[in-house]
């Protein structure tokens, strides 16, 4: 939702309290030690996700323009899963190239993408997802773009040029 780390809403049903105790660097954190700026940081975020829908709206109309250019650049790439998605993010599988080749050529160019899963940041491995809905060779060649609320049509213009640089090598 765009807050601070360790803050959020939790609710939990009639159930006796537990003792819990959290460790940051030196520090000792148990449930009700409050972080003003952290809480102020996490009522901020909640305010700006109730505008979400319509800003969700832009972010998908520039995710798809980006993956239509892709797929005229690169006949033979293919979209990863089909259905309702996530509007901030495309994954496609560039046939010929390994996503870690591609990350590496790209951020060259400056466009930050990656090959792997979200949570696996600094590995080369394939999202384990993909390797098990379409297999270990199509996640090999896979890319996964994501797009934020501060994405412009000239960051979209940016990124399909670099790719059309990297591809052109290829």
């Amino acid at each position: 939702m765009g807050s601070g780390r360790r803050r959020g809403r939790y609710h939990r049903r009639r159930q006796p309290p537990r003792r819990q105790v959290w460790q940051q660097g030196h520090l000792e954190l148990r449930p009700g030690t409050v972080d003003p700026l952290a809480a102020a940081g996490f009522g901020a975020a909640a305010r700006h996700a109730r505008g979400g829908p319509a800003r969700y709206e832009a972010v998908a109309a520039r995710r798809d323009r980006l993956e239509r250019g892709l797929l005229e650049l690169a006949p033979g790439a293919r979209r990863n899963g089909e259905g309702p998605r996530a509007p901030h993010v495309c994954n496609l599988a560039f046939p010929g190239w390994l996503g870690p080749e591609l990350v590496a050529a790209l951020d060259l160019e400056g466009v930050s993408v990656s090959s792997g899963s979200a949570c696996s940041a600094g590995t080369v491995e394939a999202s384990p997802v993909l390797t098990a809905m379409l297999g270990a060779e199509r996640a090999a060649q896979s890319l996964r773009v994501s797009l934020g609320e501060d994405t412009t049509d000239e960051d979209v213009d940016v990124a399909l040029e670099a790719f059309r640089r990297v591809l052109r090598r290829g």
